[in-house]
């Protein structure tokens, strides 16, 4: 029996525990990715279900006219779904980090701009760092930046290709 527990002792030291994800989601919430991420809800929900795992965190930022941060990192599924929901219907309450109409004729907060402000959310925090970004904003795929991988799954209608997304995205963490 001692050997069994040396053999399992001895693997586990080649393969450490994975570091802790943080998990920063960006959610466009403009009126019409409102109507579009509501039908896509379902998947999103699935694809977090499948990436975080106990001890993984997560925060939501929603970005429309502002770029607020409507939840800090949690380890709660059920407090993470509640406000994702709420973001999605159009209640994204929060910090605001960035109030684009003092600054712009067109009262719209860039992407671009909301990803850097999402970045600023993970300088204290250690382990694995990724961004999801869930609308029209920048192409769909990945970018890395520094110690941050950023994924971008656009919605434009009733795309099937969403889920080929989502699913490319979980295996891409998953090797971090």
């Amino acid at each position: 029996m001692s050997l069994l527990l040396f053999a399992l002792l001895a693997a586990s030291a080649d393969h450490p525990p994975e570091p802790p994800l943080t998990l920063g989601i960006v959610l466009q919430t403009t009126q019409v990715q409102q109507k579009v991420m509501i039908k896509h809800q379902d998947s999103i929900q699935t694809f977090l279900d499948g990436l975080l795992r106990p001890g993984d965190r997560a925060f939501i930022v929603a970005v429309d006219q502002t770029v607020r941060l409507v939840r800090s990192p949690t380890s709660s599924r059920a407090e993470l779904d509640r406000v994702l929901k709420a973001a999605m219907y159009g209640n994204p309450y929060g910090t605001t980090l960035v109030d684009s109409c003092q600054n712009r004729k067109k009262c719209q907060a860039p992407m671009g701009e909301a990803v850097a402000e999402t970045v600023k959310q993970f300088d204290s925090i250690e382990g694995r760092k990724v961004i999801l970004v869930l609308g029209d904003g920048p192409k769909p795929g990945a970018q890395t930046g520094g110690e941050i991988a950023v994924y971008t799954v656009g919605f434009r209608g009733e795309n099937p290709g969403v889920l080929n997304s989502f699913d490319s995205i979980r295996h891409q963490v998953d090797r971090l």
